[in-house]
């Protein structure tokens, strides 16, 4: 009885979509913010704008962190993107033809000739 309660609660704290990602995200850099202002106030000059700064550094790498733990947490998300990517690719290639992936003669805009040095430098037209 009591495992599943403690289970119940943990639910409670794990973070899922990326609507929870951005309240908990929102949160953290407004309670940065905050603090910052606290700091710019206790230590005016250059050291209150650097711990203000830290603070809001903080929050970029914490949410970082959440936005990846997301990803991990739910990787249909992840798989289901990759094969509509594949898939995009796939239907663009089809729909331009072979000739724009790879510049033939004459494609390119560039005329290959010998350079001042001797080296193979393209030229412009």
């Amino acid at each position: 009885m009591a495992l599943r309660f403690f289970l119940w609660v943990g639910r409670l704290f794990q973070i899922r979509t990326g609507f929870e990602a951005g309240i908990i995200i929102y949160a953290l850099a407004l309670g940065a913010a905050l603090r910052g202002q606290a700091y710019l106030v206790k230590y005016p000059g250059t050291l209150g704008t650097w711990l203000y700064i830290a603070c809001l550094l903080a929050v970029l790498i914490a949410g970082g962190a959440i936005v990846d733990g997301i990803r991990r947490f739910n990787p249909e998300s992840t798989r289901l993107a990759r094969v509509r990517s594949l898939a995009r690719r796939g239907r663009d290639q089809r729909r331009r033809g072979p000739s724009h992936r790879f510049c033939g003669q004459g494609q390119s805009g560039f005329h290959q000739s010998r350079g001042k040095f001797g080296s193979k430098a393209g030229r412009a037209i």
